[in-house]
């Protein structure tokens, strides 16, 4: 498993960067036509622009539940990087990424977070007493330091001090009980020379019970981030409240298609499909799960043996195996569960999983950038081409006219950008009234999906038994109603009539410049300097209105703050006022971003058309002048355009043969 986890999107964005190359090193930038402009230095930044794309994977998961060791196999192979052992005080968020050395960087305490945790408070579940954090967890590991010669104030400054290229062995002592560092490290970013981390950022989540709220708000930050977020359990192990904690705190503004749920240790299962029952007869009927609605029978659960895989790649590399591993190995063989080992523990089935999940969304959409960007490049190069010929050709066509003739076409351009001026007035007015309709058709519309979605959550969170229940599983609710009724509304508003009336206004001032201009040398440069009619249908599908923002419905936790202090009346219309304020808040976000971009591309297209055409008419006007004002023979300035006439098509001619075989790339 050494190849990238991003192979797939490595391959596309190689080829695109390839493509990009073509078009500097061929000349093919700099170009500019139809309102768009490359130059070298822009292509160079959409390619640089692929390589900073980066794909955050977090795992999260119980104490128990092999996480280290999942990590430690899939990016370090037969090397214990990341503790097992850990504990909630003591573990740290670490995050681990390719890099062509494996070495760690450490991030201590800054001042201010320092003092934060000396005066962080928290109340024991069993006591209920309250606690020092400090005094519970740090104190004795502190004290232990320094009497190593290891003190706060040589590592806790103003400014987070960053300790770098740590050796991955030496890691232990800054991220485990008992390491002299451990106490004063905040966060740990491991760099790893494994093929499989290119383009990913993989995040080692503290784990459940964290008492540090400083590391926990990090920990949520990355998790909202993830393209992924992985959680893992034990096979013999069903979740408890813990793990309910974890996933109320840390998961429940997390959209579900993020969320992939995986069984480990699944060699103590009889066989594979043994794991994959239990999933079925446990994970999948699990009530808390099922009220959170994070688990339907269309979702994919994943079973997969770490130690399974360990066996795997220590067999075909040679590695002799440890005593614990060789007696598992014999039991799998006793047991027959070698299926375990021959298919490495079913990590490729699940890393393709990962793949899929990751390249369903963020991946493609970078790609696809990218494809249509190089096609829009090659699109302007042979528009610009184009232009050029037939602004020679209108040279020449000048050229060939009396000093009367040029003089009536200077007249002519004079009326036509007053013309131009008032076709822009007249369409200004029809653009506002199109807009203004849209917004009160959009408003409507989104007005009634949000009294909708308000009803549902509520009725659904109602019907919960009790009230702690009512107060935890709000978000949930709330986003899944919100995640099954979005791909309606997204449906609702392609449906509006504005969608005609926008395509038709576009089509109604084309048409009109066209009538214009007829008869004129600039009609047939038309394509050069009209920008493109984009279909409303384009731009909704391109803001993507299925994904949520996660931040948006993340507030909705704030009700389990609530819990034991109002009665049952109280806590529903509480409960109400926060549906409908994160919903509001979800709906104006959808609205807000469908309208502005619908009046973008409204109004891009008149700036540009007003503009192009303005430039072009002028610059006739300057054409026709000069040619009333030049000296030169004009028999010398024809023979002088119609050889760069030539020589211009015959570069056009060639950029098409190189348009074809890089298209052939794309």
């Amino acid at each position: 498993m050494s190849e990238s986890l991003l192979a797939g999107f490595q391959k596309d964005k190689e080829n695109l960067q390839k493509v990009f190359r073509q078009i500097i090193d061929q000349n093919i930038a700099p170009c500019e036509a139809q309102g768009k402009e490359y130059t070298k230095e822009s292509v160079q930044q959409l390619s640089d622009d692929l390589d900073k794309a980066e794909f955050t994977i977090s795992v999260c998961g119980q104490i128990n539940a092999g996480k280290s060791t999942f990590l430690n196999y899939l990016l370090f192979k037969d090397k214990d990087v990341l503790p097992a052992d850990d504990t909630p005080w003591t573990a740290k968020l670490s995050t681990i990424r390719y890099g062509e050395k494996d070495q760690a960087t450490v991030t201590y305490y800054s001042e201010e977070e320092w003092n934060q945790l000396k005066e962080l408070k928290y109340i024991d579940e069993d006591t209920k007493e309250e606690i020092s954090f400090y005094e519970k967890f740090l104190v004795e590991d502190v004290d232990e330091a320094a009497m190593e010669g290891i003190h706060p104030e040589e590592l806790i400054h103003k400014v987070s001090k960053k300790q770098k290229n740590i050796p991955l062995d030496q890691l232990k002592n800054y991220v485990t009980k008992g390491g002299y560092y451990t106490p004063f490290v905040h966060s740990v970013d491991i760099q790893v020379n494994n093929e499989i981390a290119k383009g990913v950022v993989f995040v080692d989540t503290p784990g459940l019970n964290d008492r540090n709220v400083l590391r926990s708000k990090v920990t949520e930050d990355w998790i909202c981030r993830s393209s992924a977020v992985i959680y893992l359990f034990y096979t013999g192990q069903p979740l408890s409240r813990p793990d309910y904690d974890f996933i109320d705190q840390h998961l429940q503004s997390v959209p579900s298609e993020k969320l992939l749920f995986v069984l480990t240790k699944a060699d103590t299962s009889e066989d594979y499909d043994s794991a994959l029952a239990y999933v079925e007869n446990s994970l999948k009927t699990d009530p808390e799960l099922a009220k959170r609605k994070l688990i339907s029978d269309d979702r994919k659960v994943y079973a997969v043996s770490t130690l399974a895989a360990i066996l795997k790649y220590k067999e075909e590399q040679g590695i002799e195996l440890s005593d614990d591993e060789y007696y598992h190995k014999e039991r799998m063989e006793e047991e027959d569960l070698e299926e375990f080992i021959d298919e490495a523990g079913y990590f490729p089935k699940f890393v393709s999983a990962i793949q899929e999940h990751i390249m369903s969304d963020k991946g493609k959409f970078i790609i696809n950038k990218g494809q249509n960007e190089a096609k829009q490049i090659l699109k302007t190069k042979e528009l610009a081409l184009q232009g050029k010929c037939d602004e020679l050709q209108s040279v020449i066509n000048d050229l060939g006219k009396t000093d009367e003739e040029l003089i009536a076409k200077l007249d002519e351009i004079k009326t036509l950008i007053i013309e131009n001026e008032n076709i822009s007035n007249e369409f200004g007015d029809k653009k506002f009234d199109l807009l203004g309709t849209f917004e009160n058709d959009l408003s409507e519309l989104t007005n009634t999906f949000k009294q909708k979605i308000i009803e549902k959550s509520y009725n659904e969170i109602n019907s919960l038994s009790s009230v702690k229940e009512k107060i935890t599983l709000t978000g949930f609710h709330v986003k899944s109603v919100i995640e099954a009724s979005i791909y309606t509304l997204n449906n609702n508003i392609q449906q509006l009539n504005i969608n005609n009336k926008v395509d038709n206004l576009q089509q109604e001032i084309s048409s009109k410049i066209r009538q214009m201009l007829e008869g004129n040398d600039l009609s047939n440069r038309l394509s050069v300097f009209m920008p493109p009619v984009v279909p409303l249908k384009q731009v909704l599908d391109g803001l993507n209105l299925e994904k949520l923002d996660s931040s948006t419905l993340k507030s909705t936790a704030r009700t389990r703050e609530w819990y034991g202090a109002i009665n049952e009346t109280q806590t529903m219309a509480k409960i109400k006022t926060e549906i409908a304020r994160s919903v509001e808040a979800c709906t104006n976000k959808i609205s807000t971003k469908v309208y502005d971009s619908i009046e973008q591309r409204i109004n891009k297209y008149f700036e540009q058309m007003d503009r192009n055409l303005d430039n072009e008419l002028k610059k006739s006007q300057e054409q026709v002048n000069n040619i009333l004002n030049q000296d030169t023979n004009q028999k010398i300035l024809v023979n002088q355009h119609k050889e760069e006439l030539t020589h211009k098509l015959q570069e056009l001619n060639s950029f098409q043969e190189i348009k074809k075989q890089i298209s052939n790339q794309i």
